[in-house]
């Protein structure tokens, strides 16, 4: 790999540790607001309007900003059968698996992405109590997509998961 291409990947590493982070504040924002929610509806009969809706654009974010993570260090759903097979058939599943991970992780970033630019251009807003535009949501879906895509095209290329830029992102071992 070249100087330039292990700087952009080293970027892309801090960006997803970043996303971690972003995911992270956004689990501890959603049990918050479930607490609050909670001792407001029961204690003082009081909902509040907002509530529902801020966790659930905050699922969505969370799923998506963990995404690229778990992609890079090999934990998301996966079929155990490459380490089932014998070692020298491995490597080829291994680099078909993450050829194919990254067209479909493609293919749906693309089609995200089409839809981000569909909603802003005609400012479409969610529906509820307080719609916003529609794509400040839907475009956590395509970056997490993207980032993914990226996480499986570089473990076909290098063999090798990355590993998290900052020391207290958990990380895998590096192995495929």
């Amino acid at each position: 790999m070249t100087k330039y291409a292990r700087r952009l990947a080293r970027l892309h590493d801090f960006a997803t540790d970043l996303g971690f982070v972003a995911g992270a504040c956004a689990i501890t924002a959603m049990a918050a607001i479930y607490c609050y929610e909670m001792i407001v509806r029961y204690h003082f009969g009081a909902a509040t309007k907002w509530g529902n809706e801020t966790i659930a654009h905050l699922q969505l974010v969370v799923v998506f900003t963990l995404l690229p993570h778990v992609t890079r260090i090999g934990t998301h759903i996966s079929v155990d059968l490459v380490h089932q097979l014998r070692a020298r058939w491995s490597p080829i599943i291994r680099l078909y698996v993450n050829i194919v991970g990254c067209g479909a992780c493609t293919f749906m970033a693309w089609a995200s992405y089409g839809e981000n630019l569909r909603q802003f251009e005609r400012f479409i807003e969610t529906q509820g109590n307080f719609p916003i535009p529609k794509w400040w949501v839907s475009v956590w879906i395509t970056y997490g997509f993207a980032s993914a895509a990226l996480y499986f095209l570089r473990a076909a290329v290098t063999g090798r998961r990355a590993k998290p830029v900052l020391g207290f992102i958990p990380g895998g071992t590096g192995q495929l």
